[in-house]
């Protein structure tokens, strides 16, 4: 199977030909096999038929920075084919395009956390990256600054010197005159209380 193959396969399933689904589960079979063989079109082949799936998904995100997309789609397509390669993913018992996007959902879970807590210790202090307006809009703002000012003053500090100055976590111990794993504390305490207000809203 080649791309140009692929794109007719793919126009039939769209004008709904049942018998194009089942032609394109047996031509990708054959692909992941050819693929753990080191054919290198077999590769391109299946990114091909990946990376529509998985830019798909991304799209429904808008406040996912579009210079990380690129990166979201390259690092998905990244650790499916390496699990493929290392037998961590059976052709026979899933569907590769449901494994590719299960994978691209928990990336951009893990993009949207390291975003949200970023912006925390921003609109703490009321000074934002250039970005930070556009991570989160006006009620998502008004939540977290209401949240983090429920926090105790040095569960704020921690959070402010990490997120916002980004310190590393052993700077921030030293400034606050503090054990390492004190601050690792308060930090990781402060965010679940955080989450677990959030939790609700479906925030995190």
């Amino acid at each position: 199977m080649n791309i140009p193959e692929l794109k007719k396969l793919l126009g039939r399933i769209q004008a709904r030909d049942r018998e194009a689904e089942k032609e394109l589960h047996a031509l990708l079979q054959q692909a992941m096999v050819r693929f753990k063989a080191a054919d290198k079109s077999a590769e391109e082949t299946l990114e091909f038929y990946l990376a529509d799936k998985i830019e798909f998904l991304i799209r429904r995100y808008p406040s996912i920075n579009p210079a990380d997309r690129a990166d979201l789609k390259q690092d998905t397509l990244m650790t499916v084919f390496t699990n493929m390669k290392n037998g961590k993913f059976d052709a026979a018992l899933g569907d590769l395009g449901g494994y590719a996007y299960s994978i691209a959902r928990n990336r951009i879970k893990d993009y949207r956390k390291k975003i949200r807590e970023k912006s925390i210790a921003a609109i703490e202090i009321d000074s934002q990256p250039e970005n930070a307006q556009n991570e989160v809009d006006d009620d998502e703002r008004r939540m977290i600054k209401a949240a983090i000012k429920k926090l105790p003053e040095r569960y704020r500090e921690v959070l402010r010197l990490h997120f916002f100055e980004d310190l590393e976590m052993n700077e921030v111990s030293r400034k606050l005159d503090m054990p390492s794993q004190k601050a690792y504390n308060l930090k990781n305490y402060a965010l679940q209380l955080l989450r677990a207000q959030f939790k609700k809203a479906d925030f995190f």
